[in-house]
């Protein structure tokens, strides 16, 4: 299977939800991207858009 491209992505949050996504990295033993991807995901799942499903995978796999 072909490796999947990435793409760099900037965004801006408040300083409090970044201290929180950083704090459940180190306790779920997960990246912050890892930790956007999923509910982002999971939303497009939801409505019928499908960015993983091109690759066979489906949020749940991602969480693994």
């Amino acid at each position: 299977m072909a490796t999947a491209r990435t793409s760099t992505q900037t965004f801006h949050i408040e300083a409090e939800l970044k201290e929180a996504l950083r704090a459940a990295e180190q306790n779920e033993a997960r990246s912050v991207i890892n930790m956007a991807a999923v509910p982002t995901g999971r939303h497009c799942e939801q409505k019928s858009i499908g960015i993983w499903k091109l690759q066979g995978k489906t949020a749940n796999d991602i969480l693994r």
